[in-house]
C-alpha cells in the first residue's frame, strides 16, 4: 500500500492552522513551525527521520511535518535515528544484565578458589 497519499488525517481534525501533508496521520506545521497539541512527532522530509518528544536532537530539529502516531511516521517511510535506537536499547540499572549475574557468579567461584588452597 501506499501510505504517502491519503487524507493526511488519522481520526483528527486539521485546524485552521495545520494543512494534511502527503503522509497519513501528518500534518504540515504552521506558520511558526508548530504542530498541534495532537501531533508531537517531528517528521524531517529530507532525511526521512522522525523524533519523538525523548528524542535527543527533538528541539533542534525543525519539523517539516507533524506525525500523530510513530506507527503513522514508520508507515510513511520515516525511521527512528540512529541515536533514538542506541538511547532505547540502553538497559536501565533496574533491569540488571546477563553479564552482572556472570560476573557476580565469577565473583562467588572466585572466593571458593581462595579457599582450596
Amino acid at each position: 500500500p501506499d501510505h504517502k497519499k491519503g487524507s493526511g488525517q488519522s481520526g483528527a481534525e486539521a485546524s485552521p492552522d495545520h494543512q494534511a501533508s502527503q503522509w497519513t496521520g501528518g500534518v504540515l506545521p504552521s506558520d511558526d513551525g508548530s504542530g498541534p497539541d495532537t501531533h508531537l512527532i517531528k517528521g524531517n522530509a529530507q532525511s526521512m527521520l522522525y523524533h519523538t518528544t525523548d528524542s535527543r536532537y527533538y528541539t533542534a530539529t525543525k519539523a517539516e511535518v507533524w506525525f500523530d502516531t510513530e506507527e503513522n511516521a514508520i508507515a510513511g517511510g520515516f525511521s527512528q535515528p540512529a541515536s533514538q535506537k542506541e538511547q532505547d536499547d540502553v538497559i536501565t540499572p533496574d533491569e540488571g544484565s546477563a553479564s552482572d549475574e556472570s560476573e557476580a557468579s565469577r565473583e562467588g567461584s572466585e572466593a571458593d578458589d581462595e579457599g582450596a588452597i
